[in-house]
């Protein structure tokens, strides 16, 4: 496997600097510097330079132009990221830094969304692959506990898909067709005037799909749809508002490989926010939030049940410049959860709410930024649970940025962990956690390039399980631990050439030293994609390496390397035919133990905007 590696990547390279000699000189443009401004670190906006956090910052571009079609499929790649998918369209749980499904907090426009009757409290690997990126404007990855700024389920990240809002007035219709009798199409429409901007978005999904287990050999198929709604308006100078809608169905089949039943099951998510944002002095900025989200899972086949999960959330947050340097960030959030299932298990009918006030102080000098952060957070069966925060950087010299943070996080136990009628369990305590990390990171060639290397470690207490003996959860009464390092690199020598690159070391080990299942010890990523000149298109290539690793079964899941390549040419000014294969070398494997995953495919498309 690592002669083949190693091999590809030789060859890579040579095309790449044949590519690179080609096109020299005729395309000498410089590349617009790297630059990016987040919103997840410290929710507020903050340009990357200055963040003091791990971040990973996605774009509606780069997805379109790798040939990303879902979610799970964005994030399978990114640095620090781990996903878990049970074959084509099946649940995908997260991981991020070696925590568990569950630990990393999952938010829609900053909101956090999760499925209250799920298996444990943060729980979103349901819908995690039925998601579009068409919908989606960009995604923010912050590595490291987040618990100050989102509360429970922020142990180990926050991952932000922010939806896309409109830019221009306009639209676009796209349409493809390509393996296992796959199509899929979408429109948007998007009205932008001076004050008010509205985006609605629509995108679908149907395949005959492929048998997903090995042991079941019958096609098992898949549909989605997804749409998004978004308005915007400046009421005046001072006040603006406005709401989005996200909706998103899913019908697929699952082999389930352990009762040998075969389900078919539909999962359904809504989710809607409205803001206020109030700019009340020059000095001092107040946002109003309220959200709700509603999922609905319904298993139609074998061991047939309902799950139903309501999330209300209201938020306010402060933000006051106090001088040029240091700014308080304030607020209070409010949240109630509820779950209701019925099932052949045992019904359940339950609900929980909980509070949280948090402060930041963030500092910004010349060479140097700093965050304080502390919350209380008070949730009605877990009690009160303070956690804080600390994170800075400093620039000694202006090309390199040395970062570090600590922060403590915890997970308060679901509905369904306390009160399931077969293995609920009410003693149960939330998850603790901290961790930290360390990196520095280095700029080249007036920005145009960036290299960073991150040490991290966390430390989980009371992490809860599920007991095959007894069929209930229990907190275990050890540690574990997750250690690692984070290498990336963003190269833009030219306007034509875009070079993304990542590789991570984890160990995630319990209190007696031994390996957690499900956590493969190495990951990289490569992304390179070539600009076409005059803007007639783009060719991106990317590669996904992971390592070996054993499941809690003890199968042992080897280590594979799969590749992509996505072709897009603007044969007229507003008309694009694409083209992508998926799996390029037809590599077999497997993320879980006997769920298969799709052998080489390719898919031919349209798209026309105006």
């Amino acid at each position: 496997m690592k002669s083949r590696l190693w091999s590809f990547c030789l060859v890579l390279w040579f095309a790449v600097c044949g590519v690179f000699l080609a096109f020299s000189g005729a395309h000498a443009e410089e590349a617009a510097e790297l630059g990016e401004v987040i919103v997840t670190a410290t929710r507020t906006p903050e340009p990357v330079e200055k963040i003091a956090s791990s971040v990973t910052v996605i774009t509606a571009e780069e997805l379109k132009e790798q040939g990303i079609e879902s979610l799970a499929d964005a994030l399978r790649e990114a640095l620090g990221v781990q996903i878990l998918q049970n074959g084509f369209g099946g649940t995908a749980s997260i991981s991020v830094r070696g925590a568990d499904n569950g630990q990393t907090v999952v938010l829609i426009d900053g909101v956090p969304v999760y499925d209250p009757s799920g298996l444990g409290k943060g729980d979103f690997s349901w819908m995690l692959p039925h998601l579009s990126v068409d919908q989606i404007d960009r995604i923010e990855i912050v590595r490291g506990p987040q618990s100050v700024l989102y509360g429970s389920n922020a142990m180990a990240g926050a991952i932000n898909i922010i939806t896309k809002k409109a830019r221009r007035s306009g639209g676009e219709v796209y349409g493809e067709y390509g393996s296992y009798t796959t199509f899929r199409e979408g429109l948007s429409l998007y009205r932008l005037t001076e004050k008010t901007d509205l985006a609605f978005s629509f995108s679908k999904k149907d395949s005959k799909g492929i048998s997903k287990t090995v042991s079941e050999p019958d096609r098992d198929a898949y549909h989605n749809g997804n749409l998004n709604l978004s308005v915007n308006h400046a009421f005046s100078e001072k006040v603006k508002g406005g709401a989005s809608l996200l909706v998103s169905a899913a019908s697929h089949e699952l082999d389930d490989t352990w009762s040998g039943l075969d389900k078919k099951q539909n999962d359904q998510l809504g989710f809607i926010k409205s803001y206020i944002t109030w700019k009340t002095t020059e000095k001092f900025k107040q946002n109003f939030d309220l959200a709700y989200t509603t999922s609905k899972r319904k298993i139609n086949e074998g061991a047939r049940g309902k799950y139903k999960g309501r999330l209300l959330r209201l938020s306010w947050q402060g933000n006051y410049q106090v001088n040029e340097i240091a700014k308080v960030i304030a607020g209070l959030d409010w949240q109630k959860e509820w779950a209701d299932i019925t099932s052949p298990f045992g019904d359940l009918d339950k609900s929980a709410h909980e509070w949280a006030p948090f402060a930041q102080l963030a500092f910004a000098g010349d060479k140097w930024v700093a965050n304080l952060g502390l919350r209380y957070t008070k949730h009605e069966t877990a009690g009160s649970k303070v956690t804080y925060r600390v994170a800075g950087a400093v620039f000694p010299i202006e090309a390199v940025k040395i970062h570090a943070s600590y922060g403590t996080g915890f997970r308060t136990p679901g509905l369904y962990q306390l009160y399931d009628p077969t293995s609920g369990n009410q003693d149960l305590k939330p998850e603790k956690s901290w961790g930290y990390d360390a990196g520095v990171t280095f700029y080249a060639w007036d920005r145009k390039a960036s290299f960073d290397v991150t040490y991290f470690y966390n430390k989980f207490k009371d992490r809860l399980y599920f007991d095959m003996t007894d069929w209930r959860y229990y907190n275990d009464s050890g540690h574990t631990k997750t250690y690692g390092v984070e290498f990336s690199a963003t190269i833009k020598p030219i306007s034509w050439l875009s070079l993304k690159g990542s590789y991570q070391t984890l160990s995630a080990k319990d209190d007696q030293d031994k390996n957690i299942p499900g956590k493969p010890r190495q990951k990289a990523s490569f992304v390179a994609t070539v600009y076409c000149p005059d803007n007639k298109g783009s060719i991106s290539f990317r590669g996904l390496y992971v390592g070996k690793y054993k499941d809690s079964a003890n199968n042992e899941l080897g280590d594979y390397f799969v590749a992509y390549l996505n072709a897009r040419v603007n044969v007229r000014k507003n008309l694009t035919l694409t083209g992508r294969i998926d799996n390029l070398f037809n590599k077999d494997y497997q993320e879980i133990y006997d769920y298969k995953t799709p052998g080489r495919s390719v898919y031919v498309g349209l798209e026309y905007r105006w």
